[in-house]
């Protein structure tokens, strides 16, 4: 039991039978939340419970709603903010909730789950500024998210199959039309 945080801080990286299994679940927690019109807008591994079992339970749902709601400031963990809530914020000051939100974070989850480190932050100093500047510099370069990451991968995230990098890349897209449905589809992300 205990949070995904707890273990993967205690643990290290999951190995990815262990991390496929955990976004499979998380596929499909989401799947459904998304089919009742409902983002849960603050995904991260601290809000990720594991059973005595180890299966996934989704917690801290204080900023879900509806989606396409228009809040005045973005809300949420900025480590886990998609790229367009950073430029609506840098822009607008208005977040206008969207389903693409949830699965950045859960990107951002994947990751995490494979290489024991955050995607944004590879020096876990919690520099939130730093963290958003690297994804808004990311998500206006162009480029994939693998030539993104090489820079700063210490061989744990490419030591990772080609399919699971390749669920992870098109979840961390700068494009809001990401597939939850690819998740759903694939026996080993």
């Amino acid at each position: 039991g205990g949070d995904l945080f707890d273990k993967i801080s205690a643990e290290g990286a999951l190995s990815e039978a262990k991390a496929s299994t955990l976004l499979s679940e998380l596929a499909s927690t989401l799947a459904f939340l998304h089919a009742q019109g409902i983002c849960h807008g603050d995904l991260k591994i601290e809000n990720i419970m594991l059973t005595g079992e180890g299966q996934l339970r989704l917690i801290d749902f204080g900023l879900s709603c509806a989606v396409s709601t228009v809040r005045k400031n973005a809300l949420g963990s900025v480590s886990y903010l998609a790229p367009e809530v950073s430029m609506q914020e840098e822009g607008s000051g208005e977040d206008s909730v969207s389903l693409p939100r949830d699965l950045w974070a859960a990107g951002v989850v994947a990751f995490v789950m494979l290489a024991g480190y955050h995607p944004f932050d590879p020096d876990g100093d919690g520099d939130e500024p730093a963290i958003r500047r690297r994804v808004l510099a990311y998500a206006k370069s162009g480029r994939s998210f693998d030539e993104y990451i090489k820079p700063f991968d210490d061989g744990v995230y490419r030591a990772a199959s080609a399919e699971a990098r390749s669920v992870i890349s098109l979840l961390l897209r700068a494009d809001p039309a990401r597939p939850l449905e690819h998740l759903r589809q694939n026996d080993e992300p």
